[in-house]
């Protein structure tokens, strides 16, 4: 089978009913991935080949010239293509699975902390849509609810997991995590937990998930108030996951680091990021503070009087927005 039917088999079957950002999967195949292994048989695909793409795409052999993270997204999502043949289809024979391709790729470019990119977020994401266990029917998995709460509102693992769905204010909403120790003296609370928990807002997304899933809990008849079901550990699921993408880093923790650094990074301020968190702005600043810096200028423009001088020429008012 060649690399372009892999795309076809995996673009009806799966990017069709469950991606949301279908055109960026799109592009990355059809502008990148497709002129240079659309006529490439699946197990002829060797290291050599991967490596020799994410150079091309960084030197501009295969144009045009882009960064290591984007060239590092367009093998993810070829990866992750390759793994839904494997493993949710039967295009493929006994033999041809026993041969089919594994390989590895440059690890992200680091900073202090490991952060997510949206590339390795859209294939933990679309990786766990595929390896959902069947008794879940149409409902998320754990480990995607898990994903969800942990990049949508920083908590740590202890405490999503603890998550129930009374904690959950659908009219407010808002998370509040606070109320997992509430029946707690302070001396238990610090015996259990030393880490202080926050109430967190829901982004829209977040607030659809949820609403959804608690829906369809109730309508399964599952018996728990937790809103992963069960308070067992994910982080067998996320490091098995990531593996399966190529990512051999993170941990659940890596969720929580994401969080805050898309904030920082967005613009939103440091002390809010710490109510968030939880944690004291010292504790952000030390952490994350290597994204503060970038803010500055935007920060400055945010607060700028210039949108509101009668001076400025409208046109060119217009043209700077």
């Amino acid at each position: 089978m060649k690399i372009k039917e892999v795309w076809d088999v995996y673009y009806k079957s799966h990017v069709l009913r469950k991606v949301i950002d279908r055109e960026r999967m799109e592009q990355k195949w059809n502008l990148h991935l497709l002129p240079v292994f659309a006529e490439r048989e699946i197990l002829s695909l060797a290291q050599v080949d991967i490596d020799d793409y994410i150079e091309g795409r960084m030197n501009g052999s295969h144009p045009p010239v882009a960064a290591l993270s984007t060239a590092r997204g367009e093998v993810i999502a070829l990866k992750t293509a390759l793994n839904y043949l494997n493993e949710k289809t039967k295009q493929l024979t006994l033999e041809e699975r026993r041969e089919f391709p594994n390989f590895e790729y440059p690890p992200q470019p680091q900073g202090r902390v490991r952060w997510l990119d949206d590339d390795e977020i859209d294939g933990m994401f679309e990786q766990a849509a595929i390896d959902r266990p069947a008794r879940y029917g149409a409902r998320l998995s754990r480990l995607e609810r898990f994903l969800w709460l942990g990049l949508e509102t920083g908590a740590r693992e202890m405490a999503i997991r603890k998550l129930k769905w009374p904690m959950v204010d659908f009219e407010k909403d808002e998370i509040d995590y606070r109320k997992i120790d509430a029946k707690l003296s302070p001396v238990q609370q610090q015996r259990t937990n030393k880490k202080r928990k926050a109430c967190v807002p829901m982004s829209p997304a977040l607030r659809e998930v949820l609403l959804r899933e608690r829906t369809m809990q109730e309508e399964a008849g599952v018996k728990t108030d937790y809103v992963l079901d069960v308070t067992t550990t994910v982080y067998d699921a996320v490091i098995r996951t990531a593996l399966r993408i190529g990512i051999t880093d993170i941990s659940p923790h890596t969720l929580r680091h994401t969080f805050a650094t898309r904030r920082l990074a967005a613009g939103v301020d440091l002390w809010d990021v710490a109510g968030l968190l939880a944690d004291t702005p010292e504790t952000v600043r030390k952490t994350y503070g290597h994204h503060v810096p970038a803010n500055l200028k935007r920060g400055v423009m945010l607060g700028t009087i210039g949108d509101r001088a009668d001076h400025i020429d409208r046109s060119f008012k217009t043209a700077a927005e």
